[in-house]
C-alpha cells in the first residue's frame, strides 16, 4: 500500500470516528457538518492568503538586505514546512477573533442587505 493511501485511509478513520462521537455522544446534528465544512473552506482560504503574504513579505525582505548589504540570502530560506504552520495558525487566530461573540449577528456585507443577493 502506498504511503498515500495509508495516510488517507488513517484519515478516513479518525474522521468517521469523530462523525460518531460528535453526534453519539456530544449531540452534535449531523446537519450542521454542512455549515462546519463551509467555515472549514473559509479557514483554508484565510490560511492560503497569509500564506501568500508572508511569501510575499520573505521574499522582499530578503531582496531588500541583498541589495541593502551585498549579502547572499537564499529566497531557499522560506522553503520550509513551519511558514505554512505558522500560516495555519496566523489563520485559526484571525478567524477566532473575527468570529468573537455577538460579531456574527452583525451582516458580512455592510450598506446592503443579503436579500439582493437572493435576486
Amino acid at each position: 500500500m502506498r504511503s498515500a493511501t495509508f495516510i488517507l485511509t488513517v484519515v478516513t478513520a479518525t474522521s468517521f470516528g469523530a462523525y460518531l462521537l460528535a453526534t453519539r455522544k456530544l449531540g452534535l446534528a449531523p446537519s450542521s457538518l454542512w455549515i462546519a465544512t463551509l467555515r472549514l473552506t473559509e479557514i483554508l482560504g484565510t490560511v492560503l492568503l497569509f500564506c501568500m503574504v508572508n511569501l510575499a513579505v520573505g521574499v522582499a525582505t530578503i531582496l531588500a538586505l541583498r541589495a541593502a548589504t551585498g549579502w547572499f540570502l537564499s529566497v531557499y530560506l522560506l522553503n520550509d514546512l513551519s511558514l505554512l504552520v505558522l500560516s495555519g495558525l496566523q489563520a485559526l487566530l484571525f478567524d477566532s477573533w473575527r468570529r468573537t461573540p455577538g460579531r456574527d449577528l452583525e451582516p458580512v456585507t455592510r450598506g446592503r442587505s443579503g436579500a439582493d443577493d437572493l435576486r
